[in-house]
C-alpha cells in the first residue's frame, strides 16, 4: 500500500543535514507521496529545490503559514 504524508516541512533548515535519508526512509516505510506546505516567501527556493530532488515523491503546495500571517498579507499573497 502507499500512503500520502498530507504535512510535511522536509524542505525546513533543521532537515539539511539528513533531507534525502528522511525521503528515503518515508519511502521504504510505504510513504510514496508527501506534500509540503509553503511557509512563506522565504522558504519557497528550499520547497522547489527538495520537489526537483524528488519529483516523483514530494509536492508543492503554495500559500502562506497561519503561524507567518502578519499586516502584510496581501502583499505576501500576490507573488
Amino acid at each position: 500500500m502507499n500512503f500520502t504524508d498530507t504535512h510535511t516541512h522536509l524542505y525546513a533548515e533543521q532537515f539539511n543535514e539528513d533531507r534525502s535519508y528522511m525521503v528515503q526512509k518515508e519511502n521504504k516505510k510505504g510513504i510514496g507521496s508527501m506534500l509540503l506546505p509553503n511557509v512563506d516567501l522565504t522558504t519557497i527556493d528550499d520547497m522547489l529545490q527538495l520537489c526537483d530532488a524528488f519529483p516523483k515523491n514530494v509536492f508543492p503546495m503554495m500559500g502562506l503559514h497561519p503561524c507567518n500571517i502578519g499586516d502584510d498579507w496581501q502583499n505576501m499573497m500576490q507573488i
